[in-house]
């Protein structure tokens, strides 16, 4: 009997160890890595206020957003009024009687260098127009920092994404002074292509991802919708044969604060690589953009 029971110990250890703690484990895991799902339970409509919540790309509350609120009352007089999103990023206007709309939802996040970028924040029912206070309005927001502002928007112009631009151009750097402009043109039928590695998290605080983005270019190009962050910044000429090239880079900073405009690396000489991001201009204007953002500007020579 005591043999049997030894043996069916032995067993029993021997299954846990080879299949049920694996098993277990691996459920952990899963689950660890498993998205997380927002349990933020919706709002109602409360008549006579505007209500809405702000979140992250990953569905966190925002706090801080600041809520401005235009509009015309039933008696025909324009209003506008404003608040802050608190802790659960959550926010609550009354207002009288007429229709209004959230014309302003901008979260303040932190910039590299200079004051914080103002950040725009994009509608869950991708609209903002008036609607009737009497009722109840709720209108939510979430941050993005890359993607198409609306699908309306002219494809090719910067105003039209959440990201950042990249403006590059030719040049060279001499006494510490900047010489570019149409006396340098790339090669005919070329193009140029950027590696960009992010440095740290990105502005909303996710995990940025190495880009490669390829322009055809003749006295220079844009780079549109850039998830706002800092990167690290490489570039190489592909020539209308398919040759490569490897391209030096000098980044050039500019925004607030950048008088006279600085330069990574070193003024006097271009590198392999310089550090890239999307400096703050410290405006906060009531448009549908990047208020807050400027392009950044990337020259290259052979």
């Amino acid at each position: 009997m005591k043999n049997l029971i030894s043996t069916l110990a032995l067993l029993t250890t021997f299954f846990c160890a080879e299949f049920l703690v694996p098993a277990m484990a691996q459920g952990t895991r899963a689950r660890a890595n498993a998205p997380q799902v927002s349990a933020l339970a919706p709002l109602k409509r409360r008549p006579g206020y505007i209500v809405g919540r702000c979140v992250d790309g990953r569905g966190r509350p925002l706090r801080g957003v600041r809520i401005r609120v235009f509009g015309t009352t039933s008696a025909g007089e324009k209003t506008n009024y404003q608040t802050t999103t608190g802790a659960n990023g959550q926010y609550s206007i009354q207002l009288p009687k007429g229709n209004f709309h959230v014309g302003w939802a901008h979260f303040f996040a932190p910039s590299p260098a200079g004051p914080p970028y103002a950040l725009p924040l994009h509608p869950t029912d991708g609209n903002i127009d008036d609607a009737p206070s009497a009722a109840g309005i709720v209108e939510n927001f979430v941050l993005k920092i890359a993607g198409r502002i609306s699908p309306l928007n002219d494809a090719q112009s910067d105003l039209s994404y959440y990201g950042g631009s990249i403006q590059l151009s030719r040049g060279a750097l001499a006494d510490g002074s900047l010489s570019t402009g149409y006396t340098y043109e790339f090669p005919a039928g070329a193009s140029v292509e950027l590696q960009l590695t992010p440095v740290g998290k990105l502005v909303d605080g996710s995990v940025g991802k190495t880009l490669t983005r390829r322009q055809s270019v003749r006295y220079g190009a844009t780079f549109l919708d850039i998830p706002i962050g800092q990167y690290q910044v490489g570039a190489t000429l592909i020539e209308a044969d398919g040759t490569r090239k490897p391209l030096r880079v000098a980044v050039a900073r500019v925004g607030v604060g950048t008088s006279p405009i600085r330069f990574t690396p070193k003024p006097e000489e271009f590198g392999a690589n310089g550090t890239l991001y999307f400096p703050s201009t410290g405006d906060s204007t009531p448009l549908l953009k990047l208020p807050g953002v400027s392009h950044a500007e990337v020259y290259v020579q052979p």
